[in-house]
């Protein structure tokens, strides 16, 4: 198989990812993925954080029925699923992540690390919205395992917001080691 093409856009080859890719500059288009030039060509620009999608999976088919314009985050949960995971089948030793859970004890020296309120889970940011220009934040995940944050200007406010949820309120002194 020739891996050097002629195109409209300028001279392409198929770079280690397996796409083709311009490598002739007297076009301006030194370095750009064919397939999303292609597409662009016929659709117009795409809107920022969008991709270009190869809908038969083969990056050297760059047909424009092939090509599809989709949100990146769209295209990521594509490719990861099912067999297309990257740790499809990887158990045990195979997995990057085995053994790497966190003790208790060393997740409090990493937030400690991370924080120097005393505080667990909470931490100050720069804010030039606030009067003060700090903010101070507190972490937790919800019943859905989603990423949530709790602010206030006044650490003693947190604390009432935190504890009006339920939600802990620890000095790292009084979480010890397990």
């Amino acid at each position: 198989m020739n891996t050097v093409i002629n195109t409209i856009f300028g001279r392409a080859i198929i770079n280690i990812d397996g796409y083709y890719q311009i490598t002739s500059s007297k076009e301006g288009n030194y370095g750009k993925k064919l397939h999303r030039l292609i597409w662009e060509n016929v659709w117009g620009n795409l809107p920022k954080g969008w991709i270009v999608h190869h809908l038969d999976g083969d990056e050297t088919n760059n047909c424009i029925l092939n090509l599809y314009g989709m949100p990146e985050h769209l295209h990521l949960s594509i490719h990861n699923k099912g067999k297309n995971h990257p740790m499809w089948g990887k158990k045990g030793k195979d997995n990057p992540r085995y053994g790497k859970t966190h003790s208790e004890e060393t997740r409090r020296k990493i937030s400690e690390s991370r924080n120097r309120m005393g505080f667990f889970n909470v931490w100050k940011e720069k804010n030039k919205k606030c009067k003060q220009g700090v903010i101070y934040r507190y972490a937790y995940y919800d019943e859905n395992n989603h990423r949530k944050r709790i602010s206030s200007t006044d650490i003693k406010k947190l604390e009432e917001k935190v504890k009006s949820k339920g939600l802990k309120w620890l000095k790292f002194e009084d979480m010890g080691s397990d």
